[in-house]
């Protein structure tokens, strides 16, 4: 059978362009020619089909038996779609095999499917398989390829494949750390909304890296992202009004923007919300929710919050004295250089 065959499920073999021709019919009962058989979707109504059964009701919320029944079907139309070389199914797969939507997460399954997309110019395929030589992921770690990809995609305007472009001049990944050609990628996804291409410039900015301080541009791109929910932009804010910077010193408005990136799980706020408790700085002062905030944080391993707790619990700070927790917490602060 050569690459051009293509069986039918009655086990019929045709030349892939017949079948082709076959599908193009639109109105005919498209049947094999010899038995009669029903010919398979073609890869574009697979693909449609697959998506139209992880957007029903039941894929999400049915019970156990119907989920899997419809992630069973939704694989089998996508493999049908992707093995005649339709990229957006190929991409579905290896982001389901990437992060384990309805599969078993296999990195290596995902690079696959990826490899077999991003040379027919998927923009997002070419940035996933970027990110996962960026980060070794089922593949040997290798800047230099994820370079390579990520400038494929973001040639095609892929704001993530720009961000992450920032990133590796940022941190010198597989080329000199330059943080001029850090902002200009950054500032190419971030004029697309980015969120996150916006707080990293905005951190540029505030930091003076690449670019002259300027406290005003930072809060500019801080805001932006933030009012998308980021987390990080949430922090820095946070930060600039506890500080004082480009803004007058406000801990209010600190506690404010600390509070909601502390809710999303942001450690470093939840910390800071901690310690805004702790001593009473533009709230009351309350060592019981202290201590819930130092909980949060330094069980995602925060080492500041870690050790905050062993004082608590040290000097009976809003909770009984225990010197067995105490000396626990201390540990855990100590065993990471504390």
């Amino acid at each position: 059978m050569t690459n051009d065959a293509y069986a039918l499920p009655c086990e019929h073999t045709f030349h892939a362009s017949c079948i082709k021709s076959l599908r193009s019919y639109k109105g005919l009962h498209q049947v094999c020619p010899l038995c009669r058989t029903d010919l398979p979707p073609g890869p574009e109504e697979a693909y449609m089909r697959a998506c139209q059964l992880q957007t029903s009701n039941n894929y999400a919320n049915g019970n156990e038996a119907e989920r899997q029944g419809l992630i069973v079907e939704t694989i089998k139309l996508l493999n049908s779609s992707a093995d005649e070389g339709f990229m957006f199914a190929q991409f579905k797969l290896g982001l389901m095999y990437h992060l384990g939507q309805g599969v078993k997460q296999d990195f290596v399954k995902a690079v696959e499917w990826y490899r077999k997309a991003a040379p027919q110019g998927h923009a997002d395929s070419q940035c996933h398989l970027g990110v996962m030589y960026q980060n070794g992921e089922g593949v040997k770690k290798d800047f230099v390829k994820a370079r390579e990809l990520f400038l494929n995609s973001a040639s095609r305007g892929h704001a993530l494949s720009q961000f992450n472009l920032g990133v590796m001049y940022r941190n010198g990944q597989g080329v000199k750390q330059d943080f001029v050609k850090a902002r200009e990628w950054y500032l190419k996804a971030a004029s697309q909304g980015d969120a996150k291409a916006q707080n990293s410039l905005g951190m540029l900015y505030q930091n003076g890296h690449g670019v002259k301080k300027d406290f005003v541009r930072a809060r500019e791109l801080f805001l932006n992202s933030a009012s998308q929910g980021h987390a990080g932009s949430q922090y820095n804010l946070g930060n600039m009004y506890s500080l004082g910077q480009g803004v007058k010193q406000d801990i209010v408005k600190a506690a404010g923007w600390y509070l909601k990136a502390a809710s999303q799980g942001q450690v470093d706020s939840q910390f800071n919300m901690g310690s805004i408790y702790q001593n009473g700085e533009g709230v009351k002062q309350d060592s019981v929710k202290a201590r819930k905030w130092f909980l949060k944080s330094g069980s995602q391993g925060h080492a500041a919050s870690q050790f905050a707790l062993g004082v608590m619990y040290q000097q009976s700070h809003g909770v009984k004295q225990d010197l067995v927790k105490a000396r626990e917490w201390y540990l855990e602060a100590a065993s990471q250089g504390h």
